[in-house]
């Protein structure tokens, strides 16, 4: 036999009471829905807010790397080896020097790359000389922050200088510039942006868990990278073979 309760027989007394609290129902269900789709948005933008934020094309661009022409010292640290390229910069090409006995002498132009020959002094084409050029390419940075994270800006007290600081994880590198598939629990890399007056003056680069990833005898990767002299550089021309 059925048996109403109390609270059936005050809905049959009350259908408008009824009818209210069912429109609460409804009206309470679809506020938690509109709150769950709110912090998914919130989510999926919240990289885009990150980049918004990290100074990039806001405070600093690295576009004037790509077209301006400037004079340039890369610092390349493998474990307890330095090496040193030192050059300028106009366009699509570039004269420097990388350090050792002896200096040598490199002529590039798009992604040809030439060695001078010191008796002739008329450049040879060889292979990219720079171990890690596709990390000191402005373009690649660019792209090493966009898929990193932001972490911090340091503003000193003159106010025209900046540190901006970034990380992004090997598996990332990974994924976007090998196309490999890792799922690592490393030490992130690090990206410092240092800028003055809204130019880049110098860009320091820790990858010393990307390229442990692929030689584990690799405990200390580092690249500084200083810019200077920009709009100073005459046209660059050398005497190719």
């Amino acid at each position: 036999m059925n048996r109403k309760t109390k609270l059936d027989s005050y809905f049959d007394d009350n259908p408008e009471m009824k009818k209210i609290i069912f429109c609460a129902f409804y009206l309470v269900f679809f506020v938690f829905l509109i709150i769950l789709l709110r912090l998914s948005s919130n989510n999926s933008n919240s990289e885009k807010i990150t980049r918004e934020n990290s100074g990039l094309n806001k405070s600093y661009s690295l576009e004037s790397l790509s077209k301006e022409n400037y004079h340039f010292n890369i610092i390349e640290e493998e474990n307890d080896k330095k090496t040193i390229y030192d050059g300028d910069v106009n366009g699509d090409k570039a004269l420097f020097v990388k350090s050792g006995a002896p200096s040598l002498n490199y002529y590039k132009n798009k992604d040809s790359y030439y060695l001078r020959d010191e008796n002739t002094l008329l450049y040879d084409s060889i292979d990219n000389p720079l171990i890690s050029s596709k990390y000191v390419e402005p373009a690649n940075i660019k792209k090493l922050l966009i898929h990193g994270i932001y972490e911090s800006v340091t503003t000193y007290f003159n106010g025209t200088e900046s540190d901006y600081n970034y990380s992004i994880s090997t598996s990332t590198i990974l994924r976007n510039f090998d196309n490999i598939e890792a799922d690592l629990d490393d030490k992130p890399n690090t990206i410092k942006i240092k800028v003055n007056d809204n130019k880049v003056k110098e860009i320091d680069i820790d990858l010393t868990s990307y390229y442990n990833y692929y030689d584990k005898s690799i405990n200390n990767y580092k690249l500084s990278i200083t810019y200077s002299k920009y709009g100073m550089i005459d046209e660059i021309t050398a005497n190719v073979k």
